[in-house]
C-alpha cells in the first residue's frame, strides 16, 4: 500500500473503518459536505460520537517502531488541529499492523502529531504509547 496517493489512503482508512463499525454493530453516518470538522458520526446506539479517521504510515526516522499520526487538517491554505470542542476521537488505521487505533481527547486536542509505537523500544524505554493499548 506504498504506492498509494493521499486521497486513496484515506479511502482505505475510511473502509477499513467502516468494517470494523458493522463488526462492531455501530452505525456510521457521513456529513453530506466536506466542510466538517469530522470525517463521520459513530453510532453505538447510546450515544453519537463525531470522528476524525487518519491513516498513519508515517514512520519515525529517529526511531524503529515508532509511527507519526499527524493531528492536524489543511483547510483553505490553514493548518488547523483537532479540538475536543470539534470532534470526540479519532480513527487511526495503521497498515503495518492492520489495526484500528481510537485516540481519546488527551491523546489529540490541539496537539499536531501523536506517536505510536508497534515495535518495542531497544533503548529500555519505559514510556511510550503501545498500539495495542489504542485498539478500537
Amino acid at each position: 500500500m506504498n504506492n498509494l496517493k493521499t486521497q486513496e489512503k484515506g479511502e482505505v482508512a475510511q473502509l477499513k473503518i467502516e468494517l470494523r463499525a458493522v463488526e462492531k454493530g455501530i452505525l456510521i453516518s457521513k456529513p453530506s459536505r466536506h466542510e466538517s470538522r469530522y470525517d463521520c458520526i459513530l453510532d453505538d446506539g447510546q450515544r453519537l460520537l463525531r470522528a476524525q479517521i487518519k491513516y498513519a504510515n508515517g514512520k519515525d526516522k529517529r526511531s524503529n517502531g515508532n509511527i507519526i499520526v499527524p493531528l492536524r487538517k489543511t483547510h483553505k491554505n490553514h493548518t488547523l488541529r483537532y479540538l475536543s470542542s470539534e470532534i470526540d476521537v479519532v480513527l487511526v488505521y495503521l497498515p503495518s499492523v492492520d489495526k484500528i487505533l481510537v485516540l481519546q481527547k488527551e491523546q489529540f486536542h490541539n496537539k499536531p502529531s501523536f506517536y505510536i509505537r508497534t515495535e518495542r523500544p531497544l533503548n529500555n524505554q519505559k514510556r511510550y504509547n503501545w498500539y495495542e493499548d489504542f485498539i478500537w
